[in-house]
Parts: C-alpha cells; structure tokens; sequence
C-alpha cells in the first residue's frame, strides 16, 4: 500500500499486520549544538513485542551518510534484548535503548560531530511473531546534548 500525501509505506504479510513500516518517523536538525536524539515508541515494556527500528539518511555537518538500528524485545517487566548496530557510516550512531520514566521503550541516537543540518527517517520492522500487526509508532522526540534518558 503506497500513500503519496505524505504517509506511511507498510508492508503487509501474508497474514495481515504490519512487518515493515517505511518512513516510521522523519527528523531533521539544524542546530549543531544537538549531540543525542532520542525517540519515544509505543511500545509498552510489557507487550512481549520484538522489533527493529533503522536510520537512513545523511548528516550534512559531518559529511556522512546516516545508516544505523536499535534492535529491541520486551519481556514481561523489562527490556530482555537489546541491541544496536552503531554505524555503516560515521552520520551517527545508534547510542542506546532504554525504558522511559512511563514504561514505553525509547531509543537514543548519537552525532559527535553535532547535527548540522542532519536529517533522515526512521524504519520500523517488526520479523518476528511477537509484533506483528503492531502499530508501531514515534510518540515523542527530543534534541539536545542529553546522553541521559530523556522521557
């Protein structure tokens, strides 16, 4: 299903449910000063849902494509999984994956040479059983020089 106003691309399976949503999210800096970006899911920490989130795109300040993912399965009371594939490229790298203060899973990504204009789109994947047909979404997003938690 393609929709050219602007929204998502989801891939289907044969059995209904998302696998693959394309264009999850899109982000842009302009600032230099933003080191860490950080992204919020709604993805409870209880669901029992396994997933996979990328970034493509390029980070004009440092010249360097963006290509990274944080791999993630929730588990009853915790994060059980996580995992990030740091770079492909050097635009930036996926930093950490953490629980938020409302027990969502967020994501954090990292630019050490700041984010001069700095923008590319989030992917989301959800290959496994647990999370298929889940609406995987970005809830909430922050910039900044945070390499803390920040939801």
């Amino acid at each position: 299903m393609a929709d050219f106003n602007g929204y998502r691309l989801k891939g289907y399976p044969d059995n209904g449910g998302h696998n693959v949503i394309r264009t999850l999210h899109k982000a842009f800096t302009s600032d230099s000063s933003v080191t860490y970006i950080h992204f919020k899911t709604n993805v409870p920490i209880a669901s029992y849902i396994m997933t996979m989130i990328e970034a493509v795109g390029y980070n004009y300040g440092m010249q360097a494509p963006i290509r990274c993912a944080w791999g993630f399965y929730t588990y009853g009371t915790y994060i059980v999984t996580q995992s990030v594939r740091t770079s492909a490229y050097g635009g930036m790298t996926a930093h950490g994956i953490y629980a938020s203060s409302d027990n969502y899973v967020c994501i954090r990504g990292y630019t050490s040479g700041g984010s001069y204009f700095n923008g590319f789109v989030l992917n989301g994947y959800q290959t496994a059983g647990n999370g298929r047909g889940y609406d995987l979404q970005i809830t909430a997003s922050s910039y900044g020089t945070n390499s803390g938690n920040a939801f």
